[in-house]
Parts: structure tokens; C-alpha cells; sequence
């Protein structure tokens, strides 16, 4: 879940979308338990580079100073011209790569950014400015990580095929003098034909040697942090990663990757934070005048961002059949269960979750009239995602009885033979799992276009709690 949220004293405002990028293959063999076991692994994209020479080869040389350009070199193994970058990002890729090679041009290509090439070629050079990605829904490529540090995001480079999943890639970083490459807990002076462990899109931080040798820990903080605000990240992970093994079972992998930085300045009062998750991974950028000290308002933020994406983490045991899926249902069950954790770990009180609770509900009765939740993200409001996705699942909880961590969990079971899940599978879940009426309920506070808002929320609270009475009713009577 990425997810951007500034507090003031009397508001709060959230903002920003988990977007997450899976292919979806499955591997037939003629074994059937083989079979079985293929389906609950990760697929790995080939795409129409399968059976080419070799994979395409990427690498990024970062600049003296990080804020500068970097180098990007896409190397094809068969000449070609175009590369398909993925998703158009709104001419923000457009406005931030300038080609090198020759009779090389960036453009948009109806609904995808893509390189063209005047005559095919395999090298395509380009240089890329260092600058945010905001206002669409995508990571940052190159994000800053302290005064000397970049969070690289894989993915932002990694070309897809013509069934626009993901091609075969290896990535190659040179960090430049006196850096080093961190990723999976691993620290490089280079590296080279690399991918993740799952052959998914990455972070990989480029960071001063010295000080990636000698983080060590689960968590790497930048050098810039608050010394508070670095130890209270350490503590409340560690005590989060042990509700959430408790609950789901140790994570796979059992590392991961955590990574904080401070973004220092802005308003005394401002209150700021961002966040990703990827498959082992999570990061978490803080920034405004209010974090330079600690107090309550700022533990239990902290809290909130690392929970929130400590669930995510787990989530990923099963994954959307694609980038189509709308949002509510993995930020929604985040914020829930990440709620649940805080209370149960003490960094909550049951007054707090209340809080929170209140405010996702003022805050969804207040969403854009006239688009369906399982549209908003599309409409280019992320936020309702998180408050009426959050209402959702504790609607869903209230009315079987069951906490969101345990029907997350269920739900997980339920599909974790299938090719990923979608939002029908939710709804089938949510139909096995209790009352046919609130199943039809909360289909439609999905999809259903209000205009009045405000009427979904009263509409599904009141099939939630005729649920749970039609469920102790009968409770009784055996």
C-alpha cells in the first residue's frame, strides 16, 4: 500500500495508492501435484522475449551527486523499435527521460509510455532526472533516501512484452565512488544480471558504503533521521513484525527490507508521510517540521505507517490478477487489519482505533458522488480506497463475528490455488462466510453509483448489524 497522508492540528488529509505490478502465468506440466505446487508460486513473466538469446539487459549508472540525471542503458537481445515502459504515466516519464541514442524519441503510444526507435536498434540510452512522481498512480523511479542516498524502484525501467506483462530483465547498478548497492539484506559495490528473488520489480538502495555495511538491521534508516524517530521505527517494527507472525504465520521472506528516511523542514506543525510495499519490502518517507521531536500524536502515526504496510507484507501471500483491481479491497483490509494489531500490541488504545474509525467514516460519506468505490482510484481519488475500504472490512467483521486479520486470512485460503484474486472473488468469499443480504449489501456499496454517499454507509452499517442479529438469533436457538 503506498499511501501519503499530512496531518495538521485539526485535520488530516490522505492520499496515495499501493500499486502494486504482478504478471499472472501459470506453468502447465503433465504431473499433477507439480501442477499444484506451480500454482502457488509467483509466476515469473517471460512474455515475447521467451526464447530469445537472452534477456534484456538494464543498467543505471547514478550521477556524482544523486540529484543529477542518471544514466539508464536498455541493451534488447534482437533489434527493435519500441520498448513498451508500461502504463502511460501522464507525461510525467516524458517530462523526466531525455534519450540518448539517435533517432530515439519518447512518446505515448495510446495508453503506454514507450521508447521509439527511427531504425530498430538494441541499445536505447536515456538519461533520467531524479525528480518525485506525484499525482499518478505508480512509485517513485529514483526517490531520495538522505543527503547521499536514492531508493531505486525497478520497475520504473523494467520493459514489458507484447502481452504487457513484464519482460525477461536483468538489472545492473553502478553506484558510483564510494557507494554500495543494498537490496534483500545484501550489500554490493555493483551489481550486475541481477533480479529479485521472485523476479518481481524492486527497491535497491544507493547509499553511502560505510553506512550500508554498518546498518545490519532489519531496518535501514537514513542518516538524516530524528535520533527519536529512528529508535521508535526499530521498536515499533519489531514489536508489529511479531503480532503479524503471531497472526499469519512467520513472513516469507522472513526479512524484510525496511527502509525510513526524513525529508527535514516544512511547516512546525506539518505532519507528513509516504508509503510502498513491495514483496519483502516496504518504505516509508517522513517529512514536515513536527517529526524533529517525538510526542504521542507521532508514536502513534509512526505506528500507523509501519502497521499499515507490515500488512501489506502479508498480504502478498496472494496477489490481484492484476493492476485492474480496484484498490479498496488491499488498502481497506490493510487499514483493518493494521488496526487490530496496534490494539492488540498496546502502541493503540481502543480509543484510538475508535478515532480512526470515526474519521474513515466522515471521510467516505464525504467521497465524490456519483462514482462507484471500485472506481475512485480510476477517478483519480485514491483516498476513498482507504476510508470506505476500511468501513467495508469492519462491516464485514461486525457482521460474522470474525476479526478483519482472521477473514484476511480466511480469504487468503480460499484463493490461494487460484491465479490471483479479483473482486468477484471477494465477493464470493464474503457469500460463503455469512448472510446472503449484507453479501448483496456490500456488493453494492462497491458498485453501486450514490448520489448521496453518505446513504451507502447508513445502507451497509444496517445490513452489518441485521447480520450479526440474524446470527446470534440463531446462535440461540441451538
Amino acid at each position: 500500500m503506498a499511501r501519503a497522508a499530512v496531518f495538521g492540528k485539526a485535520a488530516w488529509t490522505k492520499e496515495g495508492l499501493l500499486r502494486v505490478r504482478f504478471g499472472a502465468a501459470l506453468l502447465v506440466v503433465a504431473v499433477a501435484v507439480v501442477i499444484a505446487t506451480a500454482m502457488r508460486r509467483p509466476p515469473v513473466p517471460t512474455g515475447d522475449h521467451a526464447g530469445a538469446p537472452g534477456p534484456i539487459r538494464v543498467a543505471l549508472a547514478a550521477p556524482g551527486a544523486l540529484g543529477a540525471p542518471w544514466r539508464l542503458t536498455v541493451k534488447t537481445p534482437t533489434p527493435r523499435a519500441r520498448l513498451d515502459l508500461g502504463p502511460s504515466l501522464a507525461g510525467r516519464r516524458q517530462a523526466a527521460w531525455t534519450p540518448l541514442t539517435p533517432g530515439v524519441a519518447i512518446g505515448t503510444n495510446v495508453d503506454r509510455d514507450v521508447l521509439t526507435a527511427s531504425t530498430p536498434t538494441t541499445v536505447w540510452e536515456v538519461a533520467v532526472a531524479a525528480v518525485p512522481l506525484e499525482g499518478v498512480k505508480d512509485y517513485t523511479p529514483i526517490r531520495p533516501f538522505g543527503a547521499d542516498g536514492a531508493l531505486v524502484y525497478t520497475g520504473a525501467f523494467h520493459p514489458f512484452a507484447a502481452d504487457r506483462r513484464r519482460a525477461e530483465a536483468r538489472f545492473s547498478v553502478t553506484p558510483g565512488a564510494g557507494r554500495a548497492v543494498f537490496a534483500f539484506g545484501g550489500v554490493e559495490d555493483a551489481i550486475a544480471d541481477w533480479r529479485s528473488p521472485g523476479n518481481h520489480p524492486a527497491f535497491l538502495l544507493v547509499a553511502d558504503a560505510e553506512f550500508l555495511r554498518g546498518a545490519g538491521a532489519e531496518i535501514v534508516v537514513a542518516p538524516e533521521t530524528p535520533a527519536w524517530l529512528a529508535a521508535a521505527a526499530r521498536r515499533q517494527w519489531e514489536t508489529i513484525s511479531a503480532r503479524y507472525d503471531a497472526a499469519f504465520g512467520p513472513a516469507a521472506p522472513p526479512r524484510a527490507d525496511v527502509f525510513v528516511s526524513y525529508r527535514p523542514g516544512g511547516a512546525a506543525g506539518r505532519l507528513s508521510y509516504a508509503g510502498d510495499a513491495l514483496p519483502g519490502q516496504i518504505q516509508i518517507t517522513f517529512s514536515g517540521g513536527a517529526w524533529a521531536s517525538s510526542s504521542p500524536e507521532n508514536e502513534r502515526l509512526l505506528a500507523r505507517a509501519l502497521a499499515h504496510e507490515g500488512a501489506h507484507l502479508r498480504q502478498m501471500a496472494v496477489r490481484p490478477v492484476g493492476p485492474g483491481v480496484p484498490a479498496w479491497i488491499h488498502e481497506g483490509a490493510a487499514e483493518a487489519v493494521a488496526a487490530e494489531a496496534l490494539v492488540a500490541t498496546g502502541l493503540w488504545s481502543a480509543a484510538d482505533r475508535a478515532a480512526v474509525q470515526a474519521e474513515a467514516r466522515a471521510a467516505c460519506r464525504r467521497r465524490a458522488d456519483d462514482v462507484p468505490l471500485n472506481a475512485v482510484e480510476r477517478a483519480g481519488d485514491a483516498g476513498p480506497a482507504y476510508d470506505c475500504g476500511r468501513l467495508a472490512f469492519d462491516a464485514l467483521a461486525r457482521a460474522t463475528g470474525r476479526s478483519a486479520t482472521d477473514l484476511w486470512r480466511a480469504f487468503a485460503a480460499a484463493v490461494a490455488d487460484d491465479d490471483g484474486y479479483d473482486e468477484a472473488a471477494l465477493f464470493r468469499f464474503v457469500e460463503g462466510a455469512g448472510d446472503a443480504d449484507f453479501a448483496a449489501a456490500l456488493r453494492t456499496f462497491a458498485t453501486a453509483r450514490y448520489a448521496r454517499p453518505e446513504k451507502a454507509v447508513a445502507q451497509l452499517d444496517a445490513a452489518a448489524t441485521k447480520a450479526r442479529a440474524a446470527a446470534l438469533e440463531r446462535a440461540a436457538g441451538d
